[in-house]
């Protein structure tokens, strides 16, 4: 693998083809994201553990970039992008509504004097929300007018993500020589945040870009290197050590360059650790799209008083009943309509929730 010093001349033990605790790993990222904003929602000055969260979002794309390469394997472009759809969409649209007709009422019974909730502003809301492009992420009765959900912004460059998958995966010419490609993709990756720096660019649309495309092209090239890289459990370990040091004593650019040992990190954690958690379920989804409008409706009740870790345990604890009944009646049931697109779709790709 291009760059990844800790795997040289080594053969991959199948991440698809074996049981992982991938599901689970990704359900701590998101619980993370919960640690991470716990300290600013709260308004309880800064921490280093708010660096959390951006390791939890670094490691879900490169996870994502792995997962969804492989299922390109399987099946045509339509089929393909039927499934990205059903995984992104069904259950991010619910999340909305339960924003607008349960919180945002919810808070203005919370404080009055904030307004009154109308059915306008929440059409407004959800239309601008509904497609992931310009988010409206304040809505009336959010604290000192807030976003509902601040972490919805991730989603635009995941699904941007899959649509580039789509293009190395299923147009001809490239998916011929797919592992070549995605190697220079992921090369070319590592050059956008200093071209942006020297263009003096400044919007965070496409400086997050620079971040999140390594992330996920660094799974990808994990897959595609697969048949020469193996998860040895010793390497595994120093790079999640090499992964923690890293994101505490590093930031912005100087982690961008070591993705390939980040995305290395997280992937073989999911090999080697070994538990039954999640192994039929993912409620990682929800807990990342219901989190910050839970830790918002328990400020709104007064739960800064009861200090930071009180937060994370209460706001974790919704948060996870929220994200079960998303996955159980919205999420799942969502997925089972991939059947209507025709496509195949391999036992080893479902396994891991693709």
């Amino acid at each position: 693998c291009v760059g990844c010093v800790w795997c040289v001349g080594c053969v991959w033990v199948g991440v698809l083809h074996n049981p992982n605790s991938l599901n689970f790993i990704r359900l701590l990222l998101a619980l993370f994201v919960i640690v991470g904003h716990a300290w600013p929602l709260t308004h309880s000055g800064n921490s280093n553990f708010e660096v959390l969260s951006v390791v939890a979002v670094d490691l879900f794309f490169a996870i994502s970039g792995f997962l969804i390469m492989a299922s390109t394997r399987h099946g045509n472009w339509y089929s393909y992008l039927w499934r990205r759809f059903l995984r992104i969409f069904p259950g991010y649209w619910v999340s909305i509504l339960v924003v607008v007709f349960i919180f945002a009422p919810l808070s203005f019974l919370i404080n009055p004097a904030q307004g009154q909730w109308n059915v306008k502003d929440g059409i407004s809301y959800i239309i601008h929300n509904s497609t992931l492009i310009n988010l409206q992420y304040g809505l009336g009765g959010s604290p000192n007018g807030e976003a509902w959900n601040g972490s919805a912004w991730t989603l635009w460059y995941e699904w941007t993500a899959y649509l580039g998958v789509l293009v190395l995966a299923f147009v001809p010419g490239l998916k011929r020589y797919q592992r070549l490609v995605v190697t220079v993709a992921f090369a070319f990756s590592l050059t956008l945040t200093p071209a942006m720096e020297l263009l003096d660019v400044t919007t965070n649309r496409y400086l997050h870009f620079g971040r999140l495309v390594p992330s996920f092209l660094a799974g990808a090239c994990l897959y595609q290197w697969s048949d020469k890289i193996r998860v040895n459990k010793i390497l595994v370990i120093s790079s999640v050590i090499f992964t923690g040091v890293l994101y505490w004593c590093f930031s912005g650019y100087a982690r961008t360059p070591f993705q390939l040992v980040v995305a290395y990190a997280v992937l073989g954690m999911g090999v080697i650790l070994k538990t039954s958690l999640c192994r039929k379920n993912d409620l990682s989804y929800g807990v990342y799209i219901y989190a910050f409008p839970v830790q918002m409706m328990l400020v709104l009740l007064g739960s800064s008083s009861l200090g930071v870790p009180l937060n994370i345990l209460l706001c974790s604890a919704i948060t996870l009943v929220f994200a079960y009944f998303s996955w159980v009646y919205v999420e799942r049931p969502a997925m089972g309509l991939k059947s209507l697109v025709p496509g195949t779709v391999s036992k080893s790709v479902k396994a891991v929730g693709a």
